[in-house]
């Protein structure tokens, strides 16, 4: 996915402060949550988010967005992942 428009999809959507996160290969963050609502675009890579009662997989180009508070896990393919994220300013 190409970083540029990525950002102009999140912009669009109101977004001003979006940033850039790698997580490395296999990284996995258990359950958490947010306390701001997520809205991601992936880069490269893949990320696996685990839900209460399903997961979603992520490929470049997905966006994905969780509501504030909903716990969840994190989980990156072997090659790592990147996406941009929109966060509170």
């Amino acid at each position: 996915m190409n970083k540029k428009i990525a950002y102009k999809d999140l912009e669009k959507d109101g977004h001003k402060n979006i940033v850039l996160v790698e997580k490395e290969p296999n990284y996995f963050l258990d359950n958490h949550f947010h306390n701001f609502n997520v809205d991601i675009i992936i880069l490269s890579g893949f990320l696996e988010i685990g839900l209460s009662k399903s997961s979603v997989i992520l490929y470049p180009g997905s966006r994905f967005k969780l509501k504030k508070n909903e716990t969840h896990t994190e989980r990156a393919g072997p090659e790592g992942v990147n996406f941009l994220s929109a966060r509170p300013e």
